[in-house]
């Protein structure tokens, strides 16, 4: 899937990660939305839409839309959350239930790194029309 160009109503699994929240600040001139994966950019120490890239770093699941200008803050949530699954060989399937998945986009996880993905979190299960579910750690 592509990256997000709005907020994204991400379902999250109750009673997972209740209360665990971290605010982080948005990079200048980049715009994230609730609802989708947020990382670090290592190099700069801000955070962006989780992407492929060796500086990336996934934190959580965004839960305020910004943009930033590199003093706001976008809270970022843990816990599980359901984000699409990606296709073809990367698709992630039921054996990979317990394995590590990866960030192609903000709102999109593969069962392969393909060098460059950020880990996004622990596949917790698949299902065809939820997705994957994602625990953020």
């Amino acid at each position: 899937m592509p990256a997000l160009a709005s907020d994204r109503n991400t379902v999250k699994l109750s009673g997972s990660g209740q209360g665990l929240t971290v605010p982080y600040i948005v990079q200048n001139g980049v715009q994230v939305f609730a609802g989708s994966i947020g990382a670090i950019d290592t190099a700069a120490g801000f955070l962006r839409p989780a992407a492929p890239g060796a500086t990336f770093r996934v934190v959580g699941v965004i839960a305020d839309k910004k943009l930033g200008n590199g003093v706001d803050k976008a809270k970022v949530e843990r816990g599980a959350h359901w984000f699409s699954n990606a296709t073809a060989a990367d698709a992630v399937l039921l054996g990979d239930v317990g394995a590590d998945c990866f960030a192609i986009d903000d709102q999109t996880v593969a069962r392969v790194n393909t060098g460059s993905r950020p880990r996004a979190g622990r596949i917790l299960q698949i299902d065809a029309v939820k997705g994957v579910l994602v625990e953020f750690n």
